[in-house]
């Protein structure tokens, strides 16, 4: 067993890696620049949301009053007739990048101090080589994984991969 306090250079270069990595998949590779539109009218629709005074949360449409509602008849139009979907309101402004910079990163330090507290338990100083470079980092991005939750398609999937793997590989 590793005391904790002996692995806290490891969690904050960790931590460092994967703030830096994720910079580079998302702003230089734009990976997931696809994965939004710009809403066609978005002019009429954002001037009606302002209209009629919509505050920050996030909304779903249509939506039933509660979940035996979602099988009237009423609500099976209007989820035929279309468009069914999420939205999230957000604050006035610009976003500010720094402090949700800043979230990540501590949240990056988050998951490494778990990931290092379960390397601490599980596995003893002199440890055969192979075992930390692939045990603690797949079982690291699987508390990252389940950790995360985001709305989108393949949502339901992003745990499922990661534990899978870890099934069968440790």
């Amino acid at each position: 067993m590793v005391p904790l306090t002996e692995l806290w250079l490891a969690i904050i270069i960790s931590a460092a890696l994967v703030f830096v990595a994720s910079s580079v998949i998302h702003m230089l590779l734009k990976y997931h620049q696809s994965e939004y539109r710009k809403l066609p009218y978005e002019a009429k629709l954002l001037e009606a949301m302002r209209t009629v005074g919509v505050p920050r949360g996030t909304y779903s449409f249509p939506r039933a009053a509660d979940y035996k509602d979602m099988s009237s008849p009423e609500m099976v139009e209007k989820y035929n007739r279309g468009p069914v979907g999420m939205i999230t309101v957000m604050q006035n402004g610009p976003p500010a990048m720094g402090k949700y910079l800043t979230m990540w990163f501590i949240y990056c330090l988050v998951i490494g101090v778990f990931a290092a507290y379960l390397a601490g338990r599980t596995l003893s100083p002199g440890e055969e080589y192979l075992q930390v470079p692939t045990g603690v980092p797949r079982r690291g991005n699987s508390r990252f994984s389940w950790l995360r939750r985001r709305p989108g398609p393949g949502r339901h999937l992003d745990g499922a991969i990661v534990e899978r793997h870890d099934q069968k590989c440790g």
